[in-house]
């Protein structure tokens, strides 16, 4: 992904390198089939709902620091994996250039 944003059309590059960077990438690959069979916005159901989860369970990590329970320690590998989730496939991949035109 870092290869895509750098050979994007705002630095120099031609649109036909942008774009065959683009065909290596795996993540637009991925998004170009799914974004074919599944509307965006059940994407966009699913990422809400992650966040949700999220913000709750980092209420329910912060009334266990709270309150000194610090043996039960899934909630914190949970947290720690939603996060993960949330950052790794909503900041994945830049903005393609046809949307920067």
């Amino acid at each position: 992904q870092v290869l895509r944003g750098l050979t994007n059309t705002r630095y120099g590059w031609t649109l036909e390198s942008s774009n065959a960077v683009r065909y290596v990438d795996l993540v637009w690959n991925i998004e170009s089939l799914i974004s074919r069979l599944i509307p965006r916005y059940f994407f966009f159901i699913v990422a809400s709902m992650l966040v949700i989860i999220s913000l709750a369970d980092a209420v329910y990590v912060f009334h266990l620091f709270k309150a000194g329970q610090l043996s039960q320690m899934w909630p914190v590998k949970l947290l720690r994996a939603l996060v993960l989730t949330i950052v790794t496939v909503s900041f994945s991949t830049p903005p393609t250039c046809d949307f920067m035109q």
